[in-house]
Protein backbone atom coordinates (compact mmCIF):
# COMPACT_ATOMS: atom_id res chain seq x y z
CA UNK A 1 0.00 0.00 0.00
CA UNK A 2 1.36 3.55 -0.75
CA UNK A 3 0.20 6.74 0.48
CA UNK A 4 1.33 10.10 -1.53
CA UNK A 5 2.39 12.85 0.14
CA UNK A 6 2.37 16.18 -1.87
CA UNK A 7 3.12 13.97 -5.08
CA UNK A 8 5.47 11.17 -4.15
CA UNK A 9 4.30 7.93 -3.38
CA UNK A 10 5.44 6.77 0.17
CA UNK A 11 4.93 2.40 0.33
CA UNK A 12 3.55 1.71 3.72
CA UNK A 13 5.12 -0.86 6.00
CA UNK A 14 3.17 -3.16 7.95
CA UNK A 15 1.42 -2.90 10.32
CA UNK A 16 0.05 0.51 8.92
CA UNK A 17 -1.77 -0.89 5.35
CA UNK A 18 -3.52 -3.47 7.68
CA UNK A 19 -4.28 -0.65 10.15
CA UNK A 20 -5.61 1.62 7.19
CA UNK A 21 -7.96 -1.35 5.80
CA UNK A 22 -9.46 -1.66 9.07
CA UNK A 23 -10.04 1.90 9.03
CA UNK A 24 -11.32 2.14 6.14
CA UNK A 25 -13.52 -1.13 6.50
CA UNK A 26 -15.19 0.08 9.74
CA UNK A 27 -18.92 0.85 9.87
CA UNK A 28 -19.30 4.80 9.53
CA UNK A 29 -21.65 6.59 11.50
CA UNK A 30 -21.91 9.83 9.48
CA UNK A 31 -20.90 10.83 5.78
CA UNK A 32 -20.96 7.34 4.74
CA UNK A 33 -20.55 8.47 1.44
CA UNK A 34 -16.97 10.07 1.98
CA UNK A 35 -13.55 8.51 0.84
CA UNK A 36 -11.69 10.23 3.58
CA UNK A 37 -9.59 7.98 5.78
CA UNK A 38 -10.68 10.21 8.61
CA UNK A 39 -14.05 12.24 7.68
CA UNK A 40 -15.10 14.83 8.86
CA UNK A 41 -17.90 14.92 12.14
CA UNK A 42 -18.60 18.83 10.91
CA UNK A 43 -17.97 19.20 7.05
CA UNK A 44 -19.71 16.93 5.11
CA UNK A 45 -17.42 15.32 2.00
CA UNK A 46 -14.58 16.95 3.39
CA UNK A 47 -11.69 15.44 5.94
CA UNK A 48 -11.35 15.80 9.54
CA UNK A 49 -9.34 18.73 10.78
CA UNK A 50 -6.07 18.13 12.25
CA UNK A 51 -6.98 20.07 15.60
CA UNK A 52 -10.03 17.62 15.76
CA UNK A 53 -7.17 14.95 16.01
CA UNK A 54 -4.95 16.13 18.26
CA UNK A 55 -8.01 16.65 20.68
CA UNK A 56 -9.15 13.05 20.11
CA UNK A 57 -5.70 11.38 20.62
CA UNK A 58 -5.42 13.73 24.02
CA UNK A 59 -8.51 12.27 25.04
CA UNK A 60 -7.37 8.78 24.74
CA UNK A 61 -4.54 10.14 26.57
CA UNK A 62 -1.68 10.06 23.80
CA UNK A 63 1.03 13.20 23.95
CA UNK A 64 0.86 14.36 20.46
CA UNK A 65 4.78 15.65 21.78
CA UNK A 66 5.98 12.36 22.50
CA UNK A 67 4.77 10.61 19.26
CA UNK A 68 5.87 13.80 17.18
CA UNK A 69 9.52 12.90 18.63
CA UNK A 70 8.60 9.10 18.04
CA UNK A 71 7.89 9.60 14.59
CA UNK A 72 10.71 11.81 13.99
CA UNK A 73 13.83 9.62 15.58
CA UNK A 74 11.63 6.90 13.08
CA UNK A 75 12.35 8.96 10.02
CA UNK A 76 16.24 10.49 11.42
CA UNK A 77 17.10 6.67 11.37
CA UNK A 78 15.68 6.10 8.05
CA UNK A 79 16.26 8.56 5.29
CA UNK A 80 18.84 11.36 4.63
CA UNK A 81 18.77 14.67 6.25
CA UNK A 82 17.98 16.36 3.15
CA UNK A 83 14.70 14.34 2.59
CA UNK A 84 13.61 14.67 5.78
CA UNK A 85 13.99 18.40 5.76
CA UNK A 86 11.93 18.23 3.04
CA UNK A 87 9.22 15.85 4.33
CA UNK A 88 8.73 17.39 7.77
CA UNK A 89 9.43 21.16 6.91
CA UNK A 90 12.22 21.29 9.38
CA UNK A 91 15.73 22.85 8.45
CA UNK A 92 18.40 20.67 7.59
CA UNK A 93 20.59 21.24 10.20
CA UNK A 94 17.76 20.18 12.63
CA UNK A 95 17.46 17.11 10.69
CA UNK A 96 21.08 16.22 11.03
CA UNK A 97 20.47 16.78 14.78
CA UNK A 98 17.48 14.02 14.67
CA UNK A 99 19.92 11.81 12.46
CA UNK A 100 22.77 12.02 15.83
CA UNK A 101 20.02 11.11 18.19
CA UNK A 102 18.74 8.48 16.20
CA UNK A 103 22.03 6.91 15.56
CA UNK A 104 23.05 7.43 19.32
CA UNK A 105 19.57 5.71 20.32
CA UNK A 106 20.51 2.49 18.21
CA UNK A 107 24.76 2.57 19.07
CA UNK A 108 24.69 0.49 21.82
CA UNK A 109 22.29 -2.01 20.48
CA UNK A 110 25.62 -4.58 19.00
CA UNK A 111 27.39 -4.62 22.83
CA UNK A 112 23.80 -5.74 23.79
CA UNK A 113 23.46 -8.67 21.49
CA UNK A 114 26.97 -9.97 22.53
CA UNK A 115 25.64 -10.05 26.17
Amino acid sequence: MTVTIGTSPVRLRDPLPALIRRQLDAPRRWDTDSDWLFPSKLRAGAHTDYSMMVKDLQTLGCSIVSLRGAALLALAATMPAGPLSDLTGISTGVANRWQTLAAAAYSGYPALRLD
